[in-house]
């Protein structure tokens, strides 16, 4: 059986935007790109490496030490990345090519060979554990790529995020690539082992300090990282893939997807919010209605949607919301866990993770969410499109608690990548709606006001009317709004339990803290 010749192609350049001479710099008393290289060579099924920078005189000493390192070099285009990892790969002779960047000095060579061998046993255009979305720590990135394919992705495409970061014309999907993901073996809090700033340099060195780093397979080194976090500088800060995201800023628009198109519907993705620690109404999340916590009523309420694809969860990763995760596995809702205070980075990364398209935004603190009601906001977010956002919530008619959010994945990012106040990455979408100029909007109307009412919970009132309700017409089934709104026009005090309080309230109280 014929071996395909495999090659690993290192990109590197010392005109990092970022952090000038990265590749060169000094960790614990090595170059990184020779910490890279030592690694990578580890790896049982390479034929060869291959060293790509540019052709700039700059980099003429990266390519010398290259050399005396006893590694092939290659020379090329220093934007064009994909016309470098090319041409190296032709020279090479490469059928099938490893991509590696040389910022990522603990690479594992486990995982390359996992690749490897993934690749030869399916016949993948394309294997990677990182994209489009990873559940592996940052730095461990592994992508594999048959030769043809690299080669139609330099003849097709276009755009600059395409061009500078090699693979995302093949793993963006839709153009027919045979693609493999390789998933994570443990669900683990972030981890960052590359480096693209200073405080990522500071913690290599802190790390390698304190432990002989290289030595350790990947699984051991991430756990002792997270046994002695406290120890090691913080570079949790900086986004994932965020030069790739600002690449995507110099992309030319590209249109969404019909809703009619050959290729089905976009995967449409409810991710529901929640977390233990509530700053009014703690552990609500799981607080006991009718014999079920309230997370598992939003769930079933959920998935009852005829137009949401798949239901997921997102809360955050301290320990008490381990609980939540727990619950959401025994209701068959898969889950990721981000950040605690930047909610809209927990929705970004969410969304990525779960291959969303179109976004349905539910907070778990809504006990009464209406599948019709979800299902019209979907519906007319496609038939009005183009649109970036649809809610019924921008000039608000129905009880607090059925607000519904339905956006794009394109818009969700543009807010990821650009949003700054505090208020914009707490709640997700303000960046988005309150500016109409930027993003194309559609509010859902309801034919009266029932804004004045409130069945949401943030108190131990709202507790109480919800437990109230739910006695009165829960027998395991779903109920919608017009059968709650004719038990309080029978009995009208129950929508006095909780009168009075303002709608909205944790965003004003946002708004209130950066005046």
């Amino acid at each position: 059986m014929h071996k395909p010749r495999t090659v690993a192609i290192v990109q590197a350049r010392m005109g990092s935007s970022r952090l000038p001479g990265k590749v060169l710099r000094d960790i614990h008393g090595e170059p990184m790109l020779y910490r890279v290289l030592s690694r990578i060579q580890r790896a049982v099924h390479l034929d060869d490496i291959v060293v790509a920078t540019t052709s700039r005189p700059e980099d003429d000493c990266l390519a010398g030490l290259a050399s005396a390192w006893g590694f092939q070099t290659f020379r090329g285009a220093e934007e064009d990345v994909l016309d470098r990892y090319y041409g190296a790969a032709r020279l090479s002779g490469a059928e099938l090519v490893v991509r590696v960047t040389g910022d990522c000095p603990l690479t594992a060579p486990e995982l390359i060979d996992q690749a490897i061998g993934e690749m030869l046993s399916s016949r993948a255009d394309y294997v990677s554990n990182c994209r489009p979305h990873s559940s592996y720590p940052e730095g461990l990135d592994v992508e594999v790529i048959r030769f043809e394919a690299l080669e139609r992705a330099w003849r097709e495409a276009a755009q600059t995020s395409e061009r500078e970061h090699v693979t995302p014309y093949i793993w963006k999907g839709g153009r027919d690539f045979s693609t493999r993901l390789l998933t994570c073996p443990e669900s683990l809090p972030r981890v960052r082992l590359t480096v693209d700033e200073p405080t990522d340099l500071e913690f290599m060195n802190e790390l390698y300090a304190r432990i002989d780093a290289g030595a350790l397979h990947w699984t051991s080194l991430v756990h002792w990282i997270l046994d002695n976090r406290g120890q090691l500088p913080a570079n949790l800060s900086i986004a994932r893939d965020a030069g790739y995201q600002h690449s995507l800023s110099n992309d030319l628009p590209a249109s969404l997807p019909a809703a009619g198109s050959s290729s089905g519907s976009p995967r449409t993705v409810a991710v529901v919010q929640a977390r233990l620690d509530a700053t009014r109404l703690p552990g609500k999340t799981i607080a006991p209605i009718c014999g079920k916590p309230l997370l598992e009523h939003v769930f079933d309420r959920v998935r009852a949607c005829r137009l949401i694809h798949e239901v997921t969860f997102a809360t955050t990763t301290d320990l008490a919301d381990r609980q939540l995760i727990h619950l959401a596995s025994r209701n068959g809702i898969a889950a990721y866990a981000g950040s605690g205070n930047d909610v809209l980075d927990r929705f970004y990364q969410a969304a990525r993770r779960f291959d969303a398209e179109i976004i349905v935004r539910v907070t778990a603190d809504d006990p009464f969410k209406d599948p019709e009601i979800v299902d019209q906001v979907i519906e007319t977010f496609f038939s009005r499109q183009p649109l970036d956002y649809c809610s019924n919530t921008i000039e608000p008619t129905y009880p607090e608690g059925l607000d519904i959010e339905v956006f794009s994945f394109h818009a969700l990012e543009r807010a990821w990548r650009e949003a700054v106040l505090a208020s914009d990455r707490e709640h997700v979408t303000p960046y988005i709606w309150r500016q109409p100029e930027m993003f194309r909007c559609a509010n859902v109307k309801l034919g009266r006001d029932l804004s004045h009412l409130r069945w949401t919970i943030d108190y131990d009132e709202d507790l109480r009317f919800t437990r109230e309700v739910y006695a009165r017409l829960y027998r395991g089934q779903i109920f919608g709004m017009e059968e709650i709104l004719a038990l309080i026009e029978n009995e009208p005090w129950l929508s006095g339990i909780n009168a009075g309080f303002q709608r909205n309230a944790g965003y004003q109280l946002s708004l209130e803290c950066e005046a």
